[in-house]
């Protein structure tokens, strides 16, 4: 992949990412969105943030992605 850092082109290989799940500035609204996803049957993190790993395949530059469905999100 190509990035422009500072007006320098860079070429960078991933070959792994770390995502970091069930995050955000404001730990309360974080509670709350894991509270409404209880009440619909999915179960709470083990950890906040909860950190994991992805395949390089997860990165893309493009200007669209597939999906599964119009309520995908991430």
């Amino acid at each position: 992949m190509k990035f422009n850092c500072l007006g320098n082109e860079r070429d960078l290989t991933i070959s792994h990412g770390v995502v970091a799940g069930w995050t955000g500035r404001d730990i309360g609204a974080v509670q709350h969105h894991i509270d409404e996803l209880a009440e619909l049957g999915v179960a709470p993190p083990s950890t906040i943030p909860l950190y994991y790993r992805v395949s390089s395949a997860a990165f893309t530059q493009e200007g669209e992605i597939e999906v599964l469905g119009k309520d995908s999100s991430g």
